[in-house]
Parts: structure tokens; sequence; C-alpha cells
């Protein structure tokens, strides 16, 4: 019977010592996340005018744009960003078909910018290096022209059509608009 005794003595005390025991300490653990967004600028841009230099003779020499025979292009971007325009030009306008081409130049304040739909002013540039960066204001468009005479005379972009074989010569012009 003592044997019994110690026994559950011994029992009994492990129960208690276990029931008034402070509890293990819960284990916790921590880990980050990051939250990230990328906000893309909202761009358009569209052609909406060709360079036409017309139907001319060979005999005309040189032949320049004016306001109205230049390359326009129209465009919008969100408020507050700033942009930068570039120009792809060609050095010629080949003949359909082959057999000739027509030499093609532009002056160095050719390319123009407009801002917003009320005059948000006009800026001149350099079509062989680029515009900008110029803020977008006020509102969100834009206009872009090649060719304008912009204040001189003469200052637009040009062909030499001087003895060439007749026919349609062209070629293409590409604008690039980015979002800085």
């Amino acid at each position: 019977m003592n044997r019994f005794i110690a026994t559950f003595t011994a029992v009994l005390a492990l129960v208690v010592t276990c029931a008034f025991a402070a509890p293990l300490a819960a284990q916790t653990q921590s880990a980050d996340a990051t939250a990230s967004v990328v906000i893309a600028a909202n761009l358009t841009l569209v052609n909406t005018r060709g360079m036409d230099f017309g139907t001319v003779f060979s005999s005309a020499g040189i032949v320049r744009t004016t306001n109205a025979n230049s390359a326009r292009w129209s465009g919008t971007v969100d408020p507050g960003n700033s942009i930068n325009v570039t120009f792809a030009l060609p050095g010629a306008l080949d003949r359909v078909g082959g057999g000739g081409a027509v030499p093609f130049s532009c002056n160095t304040i050719s390319g123009g910018m407009l801002f917003g739909s009320t005059d948000g002013g006009t800026r001149e540039f350099n079509p062989y290096v680029g515009s900008g960066p110029y803020l977008v204001s006020p509102g969100n468009d834009f206009q872009i022209a090649l060719g304008n005479e912009n204040s001189e005379p003469n200052y637009g972009c040009q062909l030499d059509v001087s003895g060439r074989q007749a026919g349609t010569y062209t070629a293409t012009i590409v604008a690039t608009v980015a979002v800085l």
C-alpha cells in the first residue's frame, strides 16, 4: 500500500504542478509585405495631317513647307507630365516604283509644340535634335508641327525638285513622344 500511496502522491503532485505552473510562452513571428503600384502615363498621339508639297514642276527648284502644309500630330497626356518629342526624318523622298529621289531637309527651328487648346504657348525646336522636356500645361493636350514657318519665312522643311523625273515621291516621317 505504501507503494500505491507513493505513486498516487507523485501523480497528484505532477497534476497540481502542471495545473498551477506558468503556461508556455506563445511563439510569434512577423513578416513584412510590400505594397506597390505602377502608375503609367496615359499618352495618346495621332497624325492629323501629312506634309503635302502638292504638285509642282521640276523647274520649281526649291519647294518649301508653310504653316498650311506642315505635318501635324495631336496628343494628350495626364496633367502634370513632361514630354519630349523626337523625329525620325528622311534624307530624301523616294520615287514610287524606283528610279530617283528628291532631297529633303528641315530648318533647325521647323519643329513646333503648342500646349493646351487655348494657346498655352508655342515652342520652336530643332527637329534633328528633339524638344523638351516640356511640361504639358495648361490642360493635358498638345499639338506637334513639323515644317511650320514659325517666326521666320523659309524656316520650314524643303525639297529640291530641280531636274527630277516626273512621278510621285514619298517618305515616312515618324514623331515619337516620350513621357519623362
